[in-house]
């Protein structure tokens, strides 16, 4: 295929308002001809005639092919030509298209316009007149710091002492802050790049250091060991609310002396005087009424769900218990836990229970807890919670005790029980803490 080049050079004829053009084609072959054309403009096949008509009053001869305006409109739209006519068509030298070229620069650039800069020159002709060409760059110096010099090299070691041991690798000393470089002279850019104005910006301040990664929150707490828990409810004797809480605001409103109240506590208390072998009473402990009829039995509830190892009972006068029994979380409704229903017991057979109590005034009634019963030694899932337990941990998992005491004579001294304290692990504690010296 030969290569083709056309050059368009419009004009306007000052009399009949007709635009005339010359075009020039250019055809790289073995003959290395070239082909010009001169054409001009018209709006319809009537106006073709008159037109036709001018152009050979005028003296230029008929033209060969006339265009109208609705056909240069679907042609060139938005071009706003009336009319083009091609009138004659002429072989080109090398000389006529060196010619037309110069013509094309002199027509874009003005005349005495350079050859070697016309394509660069036409293309920032092409930019509106109100343009701007912004150019953003950055100036960067380069400082040469010298280091901070290297230590002596150590002296050299006597025959048979070995060195000692090299201290870890320090971090290297960051090199010191180069003074700060004289202000920029912008006017030496503003020549060069030929600009209107030239904005200095400030350099932009360091980057702040990398913040320090956040602390990974700490594991969760899955179980608490306690060895000397005590109760954490009991009943109240008041119909308008059965169970208190060792936190309940009314609780010292609820605690009388002597009441079942006097086993749930949490905070340092004035303990009764124990000895082993001095039997007596004490106003701060559970005094169980001598009916001389039937046995009393009396529920201690955990606020959360425990495994048991072991419960220590200490009693100071007549002593009595003759039979515990486990009971399933939650035994009783757990204010933290208002959808979660209680669970009626109790938690299979008795883990303590006797005919008689031998236990002396003053000493403890200690149970172990069966091992396939108490369960403390199981995992923890982590992903497990108060009111969702794991199976296996639902299986041993117990939300109190209940304490079963004989009946007492009528007129002798009744059973006084002045703790109940809990060994084993609370299962996920909502406040580790709070078992802290248990």
């Amino acid at each position: 295929m030969a290569s083709i080049l056309a050059l368009l050079v419009l004009a306007s004829c000052c009399m009949s308002g007709v635009l005339s053009a010359r075009m020039v084609k250019l055809a790289a072959d073995d003959s290395a001809s070239a082909m010009s054309d001169d054409m001009a403009s018209s709006s319809s096949a009537l106006e073709q005639q008159q037109q036709q008509q001018e152009l050979e009053a005028s003296g230029s001869g008929a033209a060969e092919r006339v265009w109208s305006a609705s056909e240069l409109s679907a042609l060139l739209p938005g071009a706003g030509l009336s009319l083009l006519a091609l009138k004659r068509v002429t072989p080109a030298d090398d000389s006529t298209v060196a010619g037309l070229r110069s013509s094309k620069v002199e027509l874009v650039l003005g005349p005495g316009a350079a050859a070697g800069g016309a394509r660069r020159s036409a293309q920032q002709q092409q930019q509106p007149p109100a343009a701007d060409v912004i150019v953003d760059f950055t100036v960067v110096t380069l400082v040469e710091v010298a280091l901070p010099p290297s230590p002596p090299p150590s002296p050299p070691l006597p025959p048979g002492v070995s060195a000692p041991p090299s201290p870890p690798p320090s971090s290297p000393s960051p090199p010191p802050r180069p003074p700060r470089p004289p202000p920029l002279d912008v006017s030496v850019l503003t020549a060069t790049l030929n600009a209107s104005w030239v904005n200095e910006a400030p350099s932009p301040p360091p980057s702040p250091p990398p913040s320090p990664p956040a602390p990974s929150p700490p594991a969760r707490v899955t179980s608490v060991r306690v060895s000397r828990m005590p109760a954490q409810g009991t009943l109240s004797g008041d119909s308008s609310k059965p169970v208190v809480w060792y936190n309940d605001a009314g609780f010292r409103s609820y605690r009388k002396p002597r009441s079942p109240l006097n086993l749930v506590f949490w905070s340092a208390r004035r303990q009764c005087n124990a000895a082993v072998g001095v039997c007596g009473g004490c106003p701060r402990a559970w005094a169980v009424p001598a009916n001389g009829t039937h046995t009393t039995s009396l529920p201690l509830y955990f606020r959360e769900p425990m495994q048991l190892d072991s419960i220590a009972i200490t009693q100071l006068q007549s002593s009595g218990v003759v039979s515990v029994e486990l009971l399933p979380w939650p035994a009783t409704p757990i204010p933290e836990l208002p959808g979660v229903a209680p669970v009626a017991g109790p938690k299979g057979p008795p883990v303590y229970s006797a005919a008689t109590d031998s236990t002396p005034c003053g000493g403890d009634l200690v149970i172990r807890v069966p091992a396939d019963r108490s369960g403390s030694s199981e995992s923890v899932p982590p992903r497990g919670s108060q009111s969702e337990l794991p199976p296996r941990l639902r299986r041993t998992a117990v939300g109190g005790i209940r304490i079963t005491v004989k009946a007492q004579a009528a007129g002798a001294r009744p059973t006084v029980i002045s703790s109940v304290r809990f060994g084993g692990r609370v299962l996920y504690p909502a406040s580790p803490a709070a078992y802290d010296g248990m």
